[in-house]
């Protein structure tokens, strides 16, 4: 009987060790962002692009991100936006400078592209969502423990070829814009 009772603690005590949990070294963050977009002749460009980031870099070589970018008035005139939501994943070292890490990165991400035009005229509205894809790179610099800066430049794309009428007269078929943002990360 002590035997079994004394395998029991044994197997009890390896499990409980077993069952701890790691060391957390993930970091997850989240970025609010605003930025500007160009390279597309029908847009607005400006300082009009806000957005956040949610993602886990985690002091490796590789990282995950969910993206979601808003655009008011993105085509030029009339009620209209752009929206975007990303999934991807980023790439990059962490390196210390200064005592501080800092991340460069290179980024791919798939996901949405909405473009919504708006009409005084009744059934003039014009809404269309098509699969995109944005590649780019950045680098996020930590200032303290819980937080750092970060700057990207992405180039956004919709898969689709096929344009469609829309009360602006607007080419929505391969969509394509350049965004640069900067934003503050909480971790």
């Amino acid at each position: 009987m002590r035997r079994r009772v004394m395998q029991l603690c044994v197997w009890l005590a390896a499990a409980g060790v077993l069952g701890m949990p790691a060391r957390a070294n993930a970091e997850v963050f989240v970025n609010p962002w605003a930025g500007v977009h160009f390279g597309n002749d029908e847009a607005q460009s400006g300082l009009r692009s806000f957005g956040a980031a949610i993602g886990n870099a985690g002091g490796a070589l590789w990282g995950i991100e969910t993206n979601l970018g808003y655009t008011p008035g993105f085509f030029d005139g009339g009620d209209n936006y752009e929206l975007d939501f990303m999934v991807g994943f980023s790439v990059g070292p962490t390196l210390n400078v200064q005592a501080k890490r800092t991340r460069p990165y290179g980024i791919v991400n798939f996901g949405m592209i909405r473009t919504h035009i708006g009409s005084p005229v009744a059934g003039g509205e014009f809404a269309r969502s098509d699969l995109g894809m944005a590649i780019g790179g950045g680098v996020m610099h930590e200032l303290t423990d819980h937080m750092a800066v970060r700057a990207d430049l992405r180039y956004l794309r919709s898969f689709n070829s096929e344009s469609a009428a829309n009360n602006l007269n607007v080419d929505v078929g391969n969509l394509h814009f350049w965004r640069a943002a900067f934003g503050v990360v909480l971790h």
